[in-house]
């Protein structure tokens, strides 16, 4: 069964296959060529890096250490939402008050939020701060909590209040938690980039972490996500996976053809899907061994993504490995092919 996820049709594919009639008889049509086959090793592990991948030229257009940044702001003219560095253990309390003598400190567990992976605005951890209607914006002032997983609970080290949004910039307060005093920051947008972001640490600045939008296609990075239980209970999670470039970067995955049996011709067979998780960290299995608290995992080689980059190409695409040649988790080895 080939797995189909939320339907974008592929019009200009559709296109090529219901219009060559219209063709004059003496116009000749170039066949289309695919690429060559490409292999590609990552040499950082994806539990401390995370790395901006283009298909095209097969090539990490930029990598950094997950620890670089905390907090991202959208930057494209219209978009609000702002995110939280999952990938280094970070998390936010909603203190649901703008007042600090009346946040609490010691939040339960369960109050600590992430993103949700999929990338959707209204997914952020920081959702609700801004509404917008037709006569101008309402802004909750509301205290965030910014804390640290230490693998049993976060402790919060940072207190955060977003003040605006307008088209050129975000303006937004920080103090160290507990008890400090506000210091206020101003984020521009650029609009070649999907984010800004922002560090707190050597007086807080704005650092550049991700290429332009057109230069890159899958993020490959640590981030938190949300499993279940054999009893169904949701349960947080940090997890490597893939991620999708929010500008165009669309897939679909087929589970039933071989990876050598897929060409360009099957393209009108996939509904593709611009959720930022869709490749996500399926793509593996794992067994864990609970006497001896090891995992192993084994990459679905079964699992072929079907990937339309940042300008318009579709490719193929399987995992080979998630192991280094030292035996190392988190270092992937793809496989693709432009079709």
């Amino acid at each position: 069964m080939i797995l189909l996820r939320s339907n974008i049709i592929i019009a200009g594919v559709l296109l090529m296959f219901t219009v060559s009639g219209c063709f004059e008889e003496d116009k000749r049509i170039t066949p289309h060529i695919p690429g060559e086959e490409k292999t590609f090793v990552f040499e950082r592990s994806m539990y401390t890096n995370q790395s901006f991948f283009d298909l095209g030229t097969n090539s990490i257009i930029s990598e950094n250490e997950n620890s670089v940044w905390v907090l991202r702001f959208a930057s494209q003219s219209g978009e609000s939402h702002i995110n939280i560095n999952s990938s280094d253990y970070w998390g936010v309390y909603n203190s649901g008050t703008a007042y600090l003598d009346s946040v609490n400190d010691k939040p339960d567990l369960d109050k600590w939020v992430f993103d949700k992976s999929s990338g959707e605005p209204d997914s952020s951890a920081f959702t609700g701060w801004v509404e917008f209607n037709d006569s101008n914006n309402v802004y909750s002032k509301s205290i965030y909590l910014i804390g640290k997983y230490d693998g049993i609970g976060y402790k919060a080290k940072w207190a955060s209040q977003f003040l605006s949004v307008d088209d050129s910039m975000y303006l937004f307060r920080l103090m160290s938690w507990p008890g400090s005093e506000w210091t206020e920051y101003s984020i521009p947008r650029d609009p070649d980039l999907e984010y800004q972001y922002f560090t707190p640490n050597e007086g807080g600045k704005v650092i550049r972490v991700e290429p332009d939008n057109d230069l890159w296609d899958l993020e490959f990075t640590q981030y938190g996500s949300i499993l279940y239980t054999d009893d169904g209970v949701p349960t947080p999670y940090y997890v490597r996976g893939v991620l999708l470039n929010g500008n165009g970067v669309a897939s679909a995955l087929d589970s039933l053809r071989s990876f050598s049996e897929i060409s360009f011709e099957n393209l009108p067979d996939y509904s593709f899907s611009l959720r930022n998780d869709f490749i996500g960290y399926e793509w593996k299995d794992v067994e864990v061994d609970m006497n001896s608290n090891t995992a192993v995992y084994t990459v679905k080689s079964e699992y072929t993504y079907i990937i339309r980059d940042t300008e318009g190409f579709f490719y193929k695409l399987r995992f080979i490995s998630f192991y280094n040649d030292l035996g190392e988790k988190g270092f992937p080895v793809i496989e693709y092919l432009r079709l």
